[in-house]
Protein backbone atom coordinates (compact mmCIF):
# COMPACT_ATOMS: atom_id res chain seq x y z
CA UNK A 1 0.00 0.00 0.00
CA UNK A 2 1.42 3.48 -0.95
CA UNK A 3 0.95 5.72 1.88
CA UNK A 4 -0.19 9.22 0.96
CA UNK A 5 0.82 12.60 1.79
CA UNK A 6 -2.05 13.84 4.30
CA UNK A 7 -1.23 10.63 6.33
CA UNK A 8 1.90 11.55 7.13
CA UNK A 9 0.48 15.32 8.02
CA UNK A 10 -2.00 13.36 10.07
CA UNK A 11 0.76 11.42 12.26
CA UNK A 12 3.15 14.35 12.55
CA UNK A 13 0.66 16.93 12.97
CA UNK A 14 -1.00 14.69 15.92
CA UNK A 15 2.56 14.20 17.89
CA UNK A 16 3.51 17.71 17.21
CA UNK A 17 0.38 19.38 18.17
CA UNK A 18 0.17 16.91 21.25
CA UNK A 19 3.63 17.73 22.77
CA UNK A 20 4.17 21.80 21.35
CA UNK A 21 1.64 23.72 24.11
CA UNK A 22 3.53 21.45 26.73
CA UNK A 23 6.87 22.61 25.48
CA UNK A 24 6.21 25.90 26.87
CA UNK A 25 5.68 24.49 30.41
CA UNK A 26 9.09 23.57 30.33
CA UNK A 27 11.40 26.47 30.81
CA UNK A 28 9.71 27.40 33.95
CA UNK A 29 8.90 23.79 35.33
CA UNK A 30 12.08 21.90 34.06
CA UNK A 31 10.41 18.60 33.76
CA UNK A 32 8.34 17.85 30.69
CA UNK A 33 4.45 17.60 32.22
CA UNK A 34 1.07 16.53 30.61
CA UNK A 35 -0.83 17.46 33.19
CA UNK A 36 -2.23 21.13 32.50
CA UNK A 37 -2.66 22.48 35.63
CA UNK A 38 -4.03 26.46 36.10
CA UNK A 39 -3.84 27.63 40.44
CA UNK A 40 -7.04 29.94 39.22
CA UNK A 41 -8.76 27.38 37.53
CA UNK A 42 -10.37 26.03 34.86
CA UNK A 43 -8.10 26.07 32.39
CA UNK A 44 -9.83 27.78 28.83
CA UNK A 45 -7.62 29.78 27.05
CA UNK A 46 -5.14 29.10 24.21
CA UNK A 47 -5.96 25.79 22.36
CA UNK A 48 -8.21 25.27 25.08
CA UNK A 49 -10.50 28.06 23.90
CA UNK A 50 -10.97 26.04 20.74
CA UNK A 51 -11.36 22.59 21.65
CA UNK A 52 -11.79 20.50 25.23
CA UNK A 53 -9.42 18.02 24.45
CA UNK A 54 -6.74 18.25 22.16
CA UNK A 55 -4.14 15.96 23.44
CA UNK A 56 -6.90 13.48 23.20
CA UNK A 57 -7.22 14.56 19.38
CA UNK A 58 -3.76 14.64 18.87
CA UNK A 59 -3.70 10.48 19.70
CA UNK A 60 -6.32 9.92 18.01
CA UNK A 61 -5.20 11.61 15.17
CA UNK A 62 -1.72 10.16 15.30
CA UNK A 63 -2.75 6.45 15.40
CA UNK A 64 -5.42 6.98 13.03
CA UNK A 65 -2.40 8.84 10.28
CA UNK A 66 -0.24 5.56 11.51
CA UNK A 67 -2.38 3.29 10.65
CA UNK A 68 -3.19 5.04 7.34
CA UNK A 69 0.57 5.23 6.10
CA UNK A 70 1.34 2.09 7.06
CA UNK A 71 -1.94 0.19 6.36
CA UNK A 72 -1.01 -2.29 8.84
CA UNK A 73 -4.10 -4.11 10.57
CA UNK A 74 -2.69 -3.80 13.94
CA UNK A 75 -2.75 -0.38 13.93
CA UNK A 76 -6.07 0.25 12.40
CA UNK A 77 -7.59 -1.94 15.43
CA UNK A 78 -5.27 0.16 17.43
CA UNK A 79 -6.52 2.88 16.09
CA UNK A 80 -10.08 1.77 16.40
CA UNK A 81 -9.61 0.87 20.36
CA UNK A 82 -7.71 4.38 21.11
CA UNK A 83 -11.19 6.64 19.77
CA UNK A 84 -13.21 3.92 21.48
CA UNK A 85 -11.64 4.08 24.93
CA UNK A 86 -11.41 8.02 24.91
CA UNK A 87 -15.36 8.04 23.47
CA UNK A 88 -15.72 6.50 27.17
CA UNK A 89 -13.01 8.05 29.21
CA UNK A 90 -14.05 11.52 28.35
CA UNK A 91 -17.70 11.79 29.42
CA UNK A 92 -16.24 10.23 32.61
CA UNK A 93 -13.38 12.88 33.32
CA UNK A 94 -15.90 15.98 32.32
CA UNK A 95 -18.32 14.30 35.05
CA UNK A 96 -15.60 14.80 37.42
CA UNK A 97 -14.57 18.38 36.14
CA UNK A 98 -18.32 19.40 36.22
CA UNK A 99 -18.37 18.82 39.91
CA UNK A 100 -15.30 20.30 40.71
CA UNK A 101 -15.90 23.28 38.45
CA UNK A 102 -19.77 23.59 38.45
CA UNK A 103 -21.19 26.30 36.25
CA UNK A 104 -17.70 27.77 35.15
CA UNK A 105 -17.24 24.15 33.08
CA UNK A 106 -20.85 23.47 32.28
CA UNK A 107 -20.41 27.49 30.45
CA UNK A 108 -17.18 26.01 28.82
CA UNK A 109 -18.55 23.05 27.71
CA UNK A 110 -21.83 24.65 26.15
CA UNK A 111 -19.38 27.04 23.91
CA UNK A 112 -16.19 25.20 23.07
CA UNK A 113 -16.32 21.31 21.52
CA UNK A 114 -14.77 18.19 22.78
CA UNK A 115 -12.93 17.65 19.50
CA UNK A 116 -13.69 19.53 16.39
CA UNK A 117 -12.95 22.99 16.80
CA UNK A 118 -14.78 25.79 15.84
CA UNK A 119 -12.58 27.96 13.82
CA UNK A 120 -15.43 30.12 12.24
CA UNK A 121 -15.59 31.65 14.92
CA UNK A 122 -12.61 33.67 17.39
CA UNK A 123 -12.13 32.41 20.76
CA UNK A 124 -13.11 35.34 22.14
CA UNK A 125 -16.64 35.07 20.79
CA UNK A 126 -16.49 31.78 22.32
CA UNK A 127 -16.52 32.81 25.61
CA UNK A 128 -18.86 35.89 25.95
Amino acid sequence: MKAHPLDLVIVVGGFNSSNTGHLAELGSQFAPTYHVENESGLVSTGIYSRLRHPRYLDYMLSFLGLALLTGAAGYFLLAFITILLYLIVVPLEERELRDQYRAQYDAYARTVPRFVPHFSRSPKALRS
